[in-house]
């Protein structure tokens, strides 16, 4: 690569040379080389500036394109926002009635929610605890328990029942 004696010079011409060639073909093809190489590079140039001007209006069809699709979502927007405001206003004289029945469903459902839980859960532990007393007293450790944990899991089945089958509108 890289030699321990002196690379000759080109030989002498107009102008003194900037660099220092092994042979005279290589300094004679190299401005050959570089010349090709620039006109490569222009037209490469040329081609990106073809294909730039593409782009561009490939992004400025699409820009075009958003904006349009913009414009329909915002007028799609306004009509309903215009829907929608002249429906609460023609419900608001009877928003008051409205308001408070859906609250009111809303706190009914939570109530008998809670009641159900409470029948179900209340039957079930009073059974099981009825169930645990007797058998303490009786000596028949889990006879009682197991029956009367059974019977007080009916129970609650059956309060469920009664609570879901009520006509609503009725008072408990």
């Amino acid at each position: 690569m890289f030699c321990s004696r002196p690379i000759p010079a080109p030989p002498a011409q107009n102008s003194p040379p900037l660099l220092a060639f092994r042979s005279e073909a290589t300094y004679k093809t190299l401005p050959r080389l570089f010349a090709r190489r620039l006109e490569t590079e222009a037209d490469a140039v040329g081609e990106r500036d073809d294909s730039r001007s593409e782009d561009q209006k490939r992004a400025d069809a699409r820009f075009e394109a958003d904006q349009r699709e913009a414009a329909a979502l915002r007028s799609r927007l306004d009509k309903l926002s215009a829907d929608l405001g002249a429906s609460k206003d023609s419900s608001a004289g009877n928003g008051d009635k409205d308001a408070d029945l859906t609250a009111g469903s809303f706190g009914g459902a939570m109530s008998l929610g809670f009641r159900v839980l409470t029948e179900f859960v209340s039957a079930v532990v009073v059974g099981a605890l009825i169930g645990w007393q007797l058998d303490k007293w009786f000596g028949t450790s889990p006879l009682f328990l197991l029956v009367l944990l059974l019977l007080g899991t009916a129970a609650g089945f059956w309060n469920v029942y009664r609570i879901a089958v009520k006509p609503p509108g009725t008072k408990p």
